[in-house]
């Protein structure tokens, strides 16, 4: 565990780092880190601590470029959101308020003496966030909160991880026959279905596939037919094949 502690300088806002000798203890000079540079509004928190700024945030990033957030973010929602939400402990509790009361346990030990923010690997703050969950787990995470969803069709579909829930966007067609809904964790986190047209527009939104089916189905149908004829739009998608193409030409 770090011997050291992080103080924010109220005038100039940097995270100072008291030096430490080789035997642990501190002296009185101390080493600032860089103020950080102008990043994501919603992750970095001008009244917060400096190294606050760079953990990941459940609020979403408007900056795409942050450097900080890629990665992370998906991990901290993975194991928070679904996981630990879904399965419980061990699974750890990552949320914001988790993150900052226990930034000495998961951050300061991958800092490794870094001098400023420039110099801070980004990568740390999976392998902090990582670290947190027990070892003998760490090999599922990819299992029960996967990047793709195998579709009936055969095609590999991307889940969000980016909101309160995972999301789905598939084709429609691409799930004919499936009567089960599609979670992770194990079962225990439905993804948000968003059901979509041959031209990928949104139809409906659902977390309930087979009540779909047995309910509204006949409605989207009737208007499916007429927008996309070249398509199959049948009366019972259960006993129909999954497809991701057209109706061959000439039926």
């Amino acid at each position: 565990r770090p011997t050291f502690a992080l103080r924010l300088r109220k005038k100039s806002r940097q995270a100072v780092k008291p030096a430490s000798t080789a035997t642990g203890a501190r002296c009185a000079c101390a080493k600032p880190f860089a103020s950080a540079p102008s990043r994501c509004p919603n992750v970095c928190c001008r009244r917060r601590p400096a190294l606050r700024r760079i953990a990941p945030s459940s609020t979403p990033c408007a900056n795409t470029g942050c450097r900080f957030c890629r990665g992370a973010r998906r991990l901290k929602r993975c194991v928070n959101g679904w996981l630990h939400r879904g399965l419980g402990p061990p699974w750890p509790d990552v949320s914001d308020a988790a993150l900052d009361d226990s930034l000495d346990d998961w951050l300061l030990p991958y800092l490794s003496g870094a001098a400023s923010f420039a110099a801070i690997d980004p990568s740390v703050l999976s392998a902090g966030l990582m670290a947190l969950v027990p070892h003998d787990l760490q090999r599922r995470i990819e299992a029960l909160a996967p990047t793709h969803f195998d579709a009936p069709s055969g095609s590999r579909v991307p889940i969000r991880y980016d909101g309160e829930w995972p999301v789905l966007a598939i084709r429609v067609q691409e799930l004919f026959g499936l009567d089960r809904h599609p979670a992770i964790a194990s079962g225990t986190v439905p993804l948000t279905l968003e059901l979509l047209s041959p031209a990928h527009r949104p139809i409906q939104t659902t977390r309930d596939l087979p009540g779909f089916w047995r309910g509204s189905w006949a409605d989207v149908r009737a208007d499916m037919r007429g927008r996309y004829p070249k398509h199959v739009w049948p009366e019972n998608p259960l006993l129909a094949t999954a497809t991701s193409r057209a109706k061959p030409r000439g039926t």
